[in-house]
């Protein structure tokens, strides 16, 4: 099946292509050179943004120059001071949507961080037993911090609601709004990709922004005892906006009596990598390094949204040897990858020739609101 005949540019959501390509990449293959065989022979049409490659597979220049996509990644070690602060975020249609996000602080209230979303990715020292965020909360409702996957050095003290102890509002200790000393959170850490995240009111507060990546090597060059060392790490953080739905949380209109009563109606209009959705009046925006022909890439894929995304990478194929932070028996190798809302994988890429290679989501969450050719697609350019 040839991605000419799936990806037309312009009427780019036919209701028939729709139908069969979200069946298609919910159930996946399980014939691996069934998956091998379609993506060796798929190509985009012309017009389309995924068709801007040579024989090599490299990435047009005509567009020009362009500012690369930053995976906004920070190294750090035991200690690490988060502030939480509202933000906005300006999509390529000039919609602006209220986020809330974290930033990187050199010290408790030293406010000399950039406020992003998502927030800052911690890559943790290799041998780093623990790890301590302490927080510092500028929004105007409690939060708190959770990293599934890793143990937390002490017991969870959930926060329930008071006006109904049977529900959870919080999965542990929160930090009140304008706390005067940081709150900390303490983990032992053990190697792999995660998410770090609100743990209160998550359905609200990780849509929000409040969220980010964080990754731990067992060694340099390698992420896990017994996996193959790498050259290069990229992150691939998905997520996804329904600007009602921040607006409401951003004007206090948000639970029930108000405007929107719950998540149960999220409807996303633009779908993200590391924070961006893809801009075709400015692809290169979108270029990834990741590394150079020959050599191993390791790829950190990590969800935090509410809906499943299948990335799939045009050219090339993932092994695929670790999900939410343990190490499989066996790789597997696939073009596309099935990540549901929280989960993490690492795969590795080996390409043998240099040029760009598109990652994207198979579930054609391709769009900026109404617009098409946006969304969730990036480019890994590879080095001769």
């Amino acid at each position: 099946m040839k991605f000419s005949t799936l990806l037309p540019r312009g009427r780019l959501f036919g209701l028939a292509l729709v139908a069969l390509l979200t069946v298609v990449a919910a159930c996946g293959s399980d014939d691996p050179a069934g998956d091998r065989d379609a993506n060796a022979k798929g190509t985009a049409s012309k017009d389309h943004p995924l068709a801007r490659f040579d024989a090599s597979g490299a990435l047009g220049r005509a567009d020009g120059a362009g500012a690369m996509l930053q995976s906004n990644l920070f190294p750090v070690t035991t200690d690490v001071f988060l502030r939480a602060e509202a933000t906005t975020k300006t999509m390529p249609d000039g919609e602006v949507i209220a986020m809330w996000g974290f930033a990187l602080d050199s010290a408790f209230e030293a406010l000399d961080g950039d406020v992003t979303v998502p927030g800052p990715t911690l890559d943790v020292a290799p041998g780093t037993p623990t790890l301590t965020i302490h927080l510092d909360n500028n929004l105007p409702v409690p939060i708190s911090l959770v990293i599934p996957g890793q143990a937390p050095a002490a017991a969870m003290t959930p926060v329930r609601l008071p006006s109904d102890p049977q529900r959870v509002r919080s999965f542990t200790h929160e930090t009140a709004p304008g706390n005067a000393a940081p709150v900390d959170y303490t983990w032992n850490l053990k190697p792999g990709t995660y998410l770090y995240q609100s743990g209160t009111q998550p359905q609200v507060q990780v849509q929000m922004g409040l969220y980010g990546g964080i990754q731990l090597n067992s060694a340099a060059g390698q992420a896990y005892i017994g996996a193959p060392s790498h050259n290069t790490e990229v992150t691939l953080l998905f997520s996804e906006i329904d600007p009602a739905f921040h607006a409401a949380v951003a004007a206090d209109d948000f639970g029930p009596g108000q405007t929107v009563t719950s998540t149960i109606d999220y409807q996303p209009k633009y779908f993200l990598i590391n924070g961006e959705p893809f801009d075709a009046t400015a692809p290169l925006d979108s270029i990834l390094p990741a590394g150079a022909a020959n050599t191993t890439t390791l790829l950190r894929f990590a969800n935090a949204g509410l809906r499943t995304v299948v990335p799939v990478i045009q050219g090339l194929y993932f092994s695929i040897a670790a999900e939410d932070g343990n190490l499989l028996p066996f790789a597997k190798e696939q073009y596309s990858l099935f990540l549901p809302a929280q989960k993490s994988a690492d795969a590795y890429i080996t390409p043998t020739t240099a040029g760009t290679y598109a990652i994207y989501d198979r579930r054609l969450d391709l769009t900026n609101g109404t617009a098409a050719d946006g969304g969730m697609l990036v480019y890994l350019e590879v080095a001769p």
